[in-house]
């Protein structure tokens, strides 16, 4: 029997928080953990964690019926305890419950924030939706066996008799370290989802007018465009101003493809809209630029901004100021000095106080007092 199944129709197989740190940490402790997820390409060299794959669903409505398909895929695999991570595999976690499973819920984002942003849905319904989702929520949490938190700002609204916060910072052996010396070409980068929300045409912006002061400036934009219309949108921006010398889209690639773009960076970006989901968010993005020794221009939401200046390892600056960014950012390019001392800082801050080590004892205890011990094995 497995000891642990992580379940999820929304994110990939070798999600960093899922498999890279959360199944790899579990199993290093001895349990047997299986992860049950969108399908994947690229497999990490590891066989600790066993995989099994689902289909990928681009539609809404088929994601809904493909989180209804997951309970047998989840029943099959007979666990000691589910883990279900996304929002959408709340009523599938009931489901688990009536049939006599023990289920923990992963809170990732917070969703009611989260529905607020949802530029598919009508605006009016909105508030609406969130509250309904938010009663359902706890209701739900109320009949499940126990809740992780992602971030330590979602503790106030959410509590629980077996809760823990396990956060998302990075692990230090999946990325690479930066260089000691500035990389000779001025390259730009940013890793994640790109979307408006989070700074797409921001970036866009700021790359038209800094290629006038830096003309070997290069973009690289490491992510899907998931919205079909921003896509488009952000192929004629590029067009229609000729910056397709300057602006790489990678799209999606595996964690560990997607970091290695980050070497021959010399600033990261994080200018996402400070939207309600953001606020209490802890920026991994931020953290993995600093582990990889690359300077951080981000965003100026109050958290954001106090783990930067902390660690002076780059600038928070307000994403709608563009003439500020695009000042900043020509001196991170151009300044060895300053570059010296935000890597510096960077590295000393996420080795110190940001390590995904420091979040494994609270995981392990968390499953432990759960289930107990990891049973033995049965291999010979």
């Amino acid at each position: 029997m497995v000891d642990i199944c992580a379940l999820s129709t929304v994110h990939y197989a070798y999600d960093s928080r899922i498999y890279h740190k959360q199944a790899r940490s579990l199993a290093a402790a001895g349990f047997r953990v299986t992860v049950v997820a969108r399908a994947e390409t690229d497999a990490p060299p590891d066989d600790t964690v066993e995989i099994r794959p689902v289909a990928s669903h681009r539609f809404r409505l088929t994601r809904f019926l493909g989180a209804l398909l997951m309970i047998g895929r989840a029943l099959r695999v007979r666990a000691r305890i589910y883990v279900i991570h996304d929002p959408e595999l709340l009523p599938l976690g009931l489901t688990l419950k009536l049939l006599g499973r023990r289920v923990v819920y992963d809170m990732h984002e917070d969703m009611p924030a989260q529905i607020g942003m949802k530029e598919w849905l009508p605006r009016w319904s909105r508030p609406w939706i969130a509250r309904a989702y938010r009663r359902l929520e706890r209701w739900s949490l109320g009949v499940l066996d126990g809740l992780v938190l992602a971030e330590s700002g979602y503790e106030p609204a959410y509590s629980h008799r077996h809760r823990t916060t396990v956060l998302n910072y990075p692990a230090i052996e999946s990325l690479p370290d930066g260089g000691s010396a500035p990389p000779p070409e001025p390259v730009v980068t940013y890793v994640g989802t790109l979307t408006e929300r989070r700074g797409l045409f921001t970036m866009l912006e700021v790359a038209r007018q800094i290629k006038a002061a830096i003309p070997s400036v290069r973009f690289k934009l490491v992510g899907p465009i998931n919205v079909s219309g921003e896509a488009d949108k952000a192929r004629r921006f590029v067009e229609d101003h000729d910056l397709g010398q300057i602006i790489q889209f990678t799209g999606r690639l595996a964690p560990v493809q997607a970091h290695a773009h980050l070497k021959d960076a010399r600033v990261g970006l994080a200018l996402l809209e400070p939207e309600p989901n953001y606020l209490h968010s802890l920026p991994t993005k931020l953290f993995e630029y600093m582990l990889a020794g690359v300077p951080v221009l981000c965003s100026h939401v109050p958290l954001w901004r106090q783990i930067v200046e902390e660690a002076a390892c780059g600038y928070a600056i307000d994403p709608h100021d563009i003439s500020t960014i695009v000042d900043t950012l020509q001196q991170l390019l151009t300044d060895d000095e300053v570059w010296q001392r935000c890597r510096a800082g960077g590295l000393h801050a996420v080795h110190d106080r940001y390590s995904w080590s420091s979040q494994i004892p609270p995981l392990v205890e968390f499953y432990t007092a759960l289930i107990g011990d990891p049973e033995p094995s049965t291999k010979a």
